[in-house]
């Protein structure tokens, strides 16, 4: 059960570096979704509960079943995520 639920806007910086998303977050905790670029890795609180991004992880599948188009996993993983979407 979702009991209490916060949105931030969309952050950007102009550089890639590990200081832009350190400056903005600080050490907030809460959940943080990124694409699994490296410069959000050991930012923000103790607390801070990291998630990947459901694009990005579904990618990886596709990119299995075009190497293998009999990877009976990858094709599974692809449909399912498929069908929360």
């Amino acid at each position: 059960m979702l009991l209490r639920a916060e949105f931030r806007d969309y952050l950007t910086t102009l550089g890639r570096g590990r200081e832009g998303p350190r400056k903005i977050l600080g050490q907030w905790e809460g959940i943080l979704q990124t694409d699994g670029y490296s410069a959000y890795d050991d930012i923000g609180g103790p607390k801070l509960v990291h998630v990947g991004c459901w694009a990005h992880a579904r990618r990886k599948f596709v990119d299995a079943v075009k190497l293998n188009p009999k990877d009976g996993e990858a094709i599974n993983m692809v449909t399912r995520m498929d069908a929360c979407f």
